[in-house]
């Protein structure tokens, strides 16, 4: 197979391109809830995941498991392996030690700090009104950093006890102290993972042409899925950036999908390097936001010109706008009207004026119908202005309905991990079933607040 179908047109032909005229393409999709942002999404990363040299990074933050499951039957029947990471303790997963995972963090600590920045976020993401990052400094986090490097130890466990010491020698403390909180919010969650059998090395799993799926529904649980979502982004981009440099590694185009991209997104200076660097290390970057509104102005303009776009429900006046700017000029007719000038001599003039081709309301028609969505390429193919596509699904409705209500699998022995309360008492993890009560009674809190 050397087409990727992005989606089928309005007779119903699929909107097709070669695989190498989209190696270096990053991808916008929005649209409201429910529009099947995430089901497009899927679509490509199932055709993609078909080819030998294609690996596949998918962060849900959504928390819709059709998408895990409908990816992970490709993966196995294109014979590639599958890694998830979850951070439902009763869930069989893989470990995954976002510290140990990037040898760059050992090589050179200083440039491990703002991965640690982005991954150290408090309930707030960047791409909400507070963010920890505008009111904390780094260089609290670049001398623990340096004192893992003294005593060699990697782990959020290590990071933690180096911002507690800080603390307590620190004048500022609220700063480190801050920090601390930080951490200490991932290392139960790396006290579980160290206790799987099966660790995921994402260099390795890149290599192997695999899919790797975070599943980490910030709904239920906030901060710390916000926190190993930024950290994957970052470690993901390290190693396409290590694989670059390397004379010995294969040829691998890496597919980073992070579906509610807002809730980790940063600066607008920030994500147009990254965006720039992925084209780079051959990562296409494929992000999901239900509105661009959702993220600062300054980051709407700068993912509007570095990324190809697909636009469900375009409802507001600004992305009926942007639309109508991408949309070929045309004359449209204007207002007849009539002068006298005499008697038995009218004379009649007509208006002219230059408007986009791309009415609003056609914009909203479209925008009314479910699957349907406007794709605003710029890849020169045929496509000058947005056309109206539809999207084609990886698996069908009976499946899609099949995978959505298939649970994760279950660990057969439940893990114990410890869960340290202070410095040197530990306690034990809740047995499963009152566990999955928490997490049914964390998501039905999320409703009502």
């Amino acid at each position: 197979m050397t087409d990727i179908t992005l989606g089928l047109d309005a007779d119903g032909n699929d909107i097709a391109y070669p695989v190498s005229d989209l190696e270096e393409t990053n991808w916008l999709i929005t649209g409201a809830p429910g529009s099947m942002k995430s089901v497009l999404a899927v679509s490509w990363m199932a055709q993609y995941i078909k080819h030998p040299d294609h690996a596949v990074v998918m962060v849900d933050l959504g928390g819709d498991l059709a998408g895990y499951h409908a990816l992970k039957s490709k993966a196995d029947a294109a014979g590639k392996p599958s890694y998830l990471i979850c951070l439902d303790e009763t869930v069989d997963c893989d470990g995954w030690d976002m510290l140990k995972n990037t040898p760059v963090f050992k090589l050179d600590p200083k440039r491990a700090v703002p991965g640690l920045m982005g991954a150290l976020r408090l309930q707030s993401g960047e791409g909400y009104p507070n963010t920890f990052w505008s009111r904390h400094s780094a260089a609290d986090v670049n001398k623990a950093v340096d004192g893992l490097k003294a005593i060699d130890k990697w782990s959020f466990e290590d990071l933690a006890e180096q911002l507690r010491q800080n603390d307590a020698e620190s004048k500022n403390k609220g700063q480190v102290s801050e920090a601390f909180l930080a951490a200490e919010e991932l290392c139960r969650y790396t006290r579980a993972m160290s206790s799987r059998e099966r660790q995921l090395l994402i260099g390795q799993a890149i290599e192997e042409a695999a899919l790797i799926y975070f599943f980490v529904p910030s709904g239920i649980e906030g901060g710390a899925a916000r926190s190993i979502a930024a950290a994957a982004n970052w470690c993901v981009m390290i190693e396409a950036a290590l694989r670059f440099d390397s004379e010995a590694a294969s040829k691998r185009t890496i597919h980073l999908v992070v579906d509610e991209f807002a809730q980790i997104a940063s600066s607008g200076s920030t994500t147009e390097s990254i965006l720039n660097l992925a084209r780079k290390w051959n990562v296409q970057l494929t992000l999901i936001l239900q509105s661009i509104a959702q993220v600062p102005d300054d980051l709407q303009s700068v993912l509007r010109t570095n990324c190809q776009q697909a636009i469900f429900d375009a409802f507001t006046r600004d992305e009926q706008e942007h639309l109508r700017s991408l949309s070929l000029d045309v004359y449209q007719q204007g207002q007849r009207s009539m002068s006298v000038s005499g008697i038995d001599m009218p004379t009649q003039t007509q208006n002219e004026q230059v408007e986009p081709s791309l009415t609003r309301n056609e914009i909203l028609e479209v925008s009314g119908i479910k699957s349907q969505f406007f794709l605003a390429l710029k890849l020169g193919n045929g496509y000058q202005q947005p056309v109206v596509a539809k999207v084609k699904p990886a698996i069908s409705l009976e499946e899609h309905n099949i995978y959505k209500q298939m649970p994760l699998p279950r660990l057969g022995t439940p893990l114990s991990v410890p869960s340290r309360t202070d410095a040197k008492q530990f306690e034990s993890v809740p047995d499963p079933a009152l566990l999955e009560l928490m997490n049914r009674i964390k998501s039905e809190q999320t409703w009502w607040r």
